[in-house]
């Protein structure tokens, strides 16, 4: 069984206090909550989405670990 990272957890309690109440974040709030631009969340998050749109809250903290 792999170990998770050792950022994902640190990385998941911050998605959590920037986005409080939400299990799945659009693009738009991934971009806020990293302060990327359009085009690098979505070169950051190309083939990850769910409908095109949705990335659920342990995903991208999985990602960005």
């Amino acid at each position: 069984m792999p170990r998770e990272k050792e950022a994902f957890r640190d990385n998941l309690m911050r998605l959590d206090e920037l986005c409080p109440g939400k299990e799945m974040l659009c693009t738009s709030e991934v971009q806020r909550a990293l302060g990327m631009s359009r085009r690098g969340t979505e070169k950051l998050l190309r083939g990850k989405l769910i409908d095109g749109k949705w990335i659920s809250k342990a995903a991208l903290a999985r990602l960005i670990s």
